[in-house]
Formats: C-alpha cells, structure tokens, sequence
C-alpha cells in the first residue's frame, strides 16, 4: 500500500473514531435545543395551558386582643 493511501485510511480512521462522535453529539443537543424552543413558542393540540398562578395575598392577621378574646370563649365554653 502506498503512503499517500495510508494517510488517507488513517485521516479517515481518525474522522470515524473522533470527529463523527462528536458531531453527532452536538447534533442531537442542536435539535433537543430547538425542539425545546418551539414547544415553549407554540403548544401542540395536546397540551393544556394552565393560567399563572395568582400571588398571595397579604393576610390580615388579628390583633392580640381579638385572639386573646377568642381563645378565652373557646376556654370558657369547654
């Protein structure tokens, strides 16, 4: 075999092992990246969309007086 076909062999040897792994990985990373982009932009027939939930809101808490008064009837009534 000649050196010029040896070459070409290990070129190729050395483009299978190393470079069509690597290719291959980045791209499915590629199509999961915009597969994930277009499913955020646009829902399919299947998906539900639920509404955001709402914030909290702040609750009023009872003064001790009120809380005193409560927990005194709950104690009278026993």
């Amino acid at each position: 075999m000649s050196p010029e076909a040896a070459d070409i062999l290990r070129f190729l040897a050395f483009g299978l092992v190393w470079l069509f792994p690597v290719a291959l990985v980045v791209a499915v990373l590629g199509f999961a990246s915009a597969d994930a982009k277009s499913r955020r932009e646009e829902m399919g027939p299947n998906v539900v969309a639920f509404p955001a939930p709402k914030p909290p809101e702040a609750s009023q808490k009872p003064n001790w007086l009120s809380r005193v008064k409560r927990l005194a009837i709950r104690a009278a009534n026993r």
